[in-house]
């Protein structure tokens, strides 16, 4: 025959709750994390779509500067670009 621990009903009450606060918190975790990939899904995405612009709209070989101190709109468009993608992908 097995014995059996019986508890009061205080600490039972005591353990359900705790139990049913760590299921709580397991939950808000899980939502926690899917919310964070979804994020960084659709920051690839934006990543993607960004990168593609800036490649298909510049090109240093298309148009020359007649002054290199004076970069046109679409060179100042790209170095800001690059250095925003530095700065987020180097912290």
């Amino acid at each position: 025959m097995k014995e059996q621990i019986v508890l009061p009903k205080t600490m039972v009450a005591i353990i359900e709750k705790q139990q049913a606060i760590s299921d709580r918190l397991e939950m808000i975790a899980m939502t926690a994390q899917l919310e964070a990939d979804e994020a960084k899904a659709t920051i690839q995405i934006w990543r993607t779509i960004a990168d593609d612009l800036v490649y298909t709209e510049h090109d240093d070989y298309s148009h020359l500067h007649t002054r290199k101190e004076d970069p046109c709109v679409r060179c100042v468009a790209h170095n800001a670009y690059h250095e925003q993608v530095n700065r987020e992908d180097n912290p």
